[in-house]
């Protein structure tokens, strides 16, 4: 008799899970003077002025900053406890910001996933939260692609 593996549900972090393009829309309205608005984001390919504010503070911890979407939280837990879905967060962050988006979900209360991939997808084994091309966060390595 062979394990049936468990349904996961894939989420993209940014603008999905997370406020990306609200945390850079403050940011650079209180540092420009300016009042911009989502609606004047029609695209990845952001205005320089807030690819400016992007640059200057992704380093300095602009990824654990974001708060939550309306009903990310209540949504990812519907899908986690009552559909009993593993969770899945893909980003297009590079992996150096993996523990920027961890502290994140853990500030911020959002449910943690059992994995949290940066630029590529890759399918874990166990069930524990992971950051980043297979490592578990005590730095085992264990993965497996799908």
């Amino acid at each position: 008799m062979t394990k049936q593996k468990p349904l996961a549900a894939v989420f993209d972090y940014d603008d999905v899970c997370a406020d990306f393009t609200g945390t850079i829309l403050k940011a650079a309205n209180l540092i420009n003077g300016t009042t911009l608005s989502p609606e004047d984001v029609d695209s990845w390919d952001l205005p320089k002025d807030l690819q400016d504010v992007y640059k200057r503070f992704e380093d300095a911890g602009l990824y654990n900053q974001m708060k939550p979407l309306p009903f990310a939280i209540d949504a990812i837990n519907h899908i986690r406890l009552v559909k009993n879905h593993e969770i899945i967060i893909l980003t297009a962050r590079d992996e150096k910001y993996g523990e920027q988006t961890y502290l994140n979900l853990l500030l911020e209360g959002i449910p943690l996933p059992a994995y949290i991939q940066e630029r590529q997808s890759i399918r874990v084994k166990e069930k524990s939260c992971r950051n980043g091309r297979g490592k578990k966060r005590n730095g085992r390595r264990s993965k497996e692609k799908s």
